[in-house]
């Protein structure tokens, strides 16, 4: 059930980051995000990337919601490359939430790739991935 029905809207997006890593130190309660990108250069395909961390902010949340990540290209012919959801909590619509959320997907040609997210049935954002081949000198094509 969309949470509009529920009388409230659906969360607002702060920050949507893609990164090699998230950290969160605990004595101060900061992440820091380390290796942001928004391409990725492959020698072969399909090329697997087994780890990639994604950090939400969100804010405007209104109690309990099931997070939804999906992975899709850009025009869907391959179908969703990842989907999973992650319960999350938004007590205080005031407050800003972070999620860090770690995945894998294999990109199975080059392309443009679509990272979704979602609050139950709403999309509240998504972003494009540059999926593009190597070349030979190890720099993606046009580069040298």
């Amino acid at each position: 059930m969309s949470s509009e029905r529920l009388g409230h809207p659906p969360p607002i997006v702060q920050a949507l980051l893609l990164a090699d890593h998230i950290h969160l130190d605990t004595a101060t309660g900061k992440r820091y995000i380390l290796g942001t990108y928004n391409r990725i250069s492959a020698a072969k395909f399909p090329h697997a990337i087994p780890r990639m961390s994604l950090l939400l902010a969100l804010t405007s949340g209104h109690g309990s919601t099931i997070l939804r990540l999906r992975v899709v290209d850009m025009d869907e012919e391959h179908g969703s490359l990842l989907e999973s959801a992650h319960p999350a909590n938004m007590p205080n619509p005031l407050d800003i939430y972070y999620f860090p959320l770690s995945f894998s997907v294999v990109f199975p040609a080059p392309g443009v790739y679509r990272i979704q997210i979602f609050a139950d049935q709403d999309l509240l954002r998504e972003f494009c991935l540059h999926v593009t081949p190597r070349a030979e000198n190890g720099l993606p094509p046009g580069k040298s």
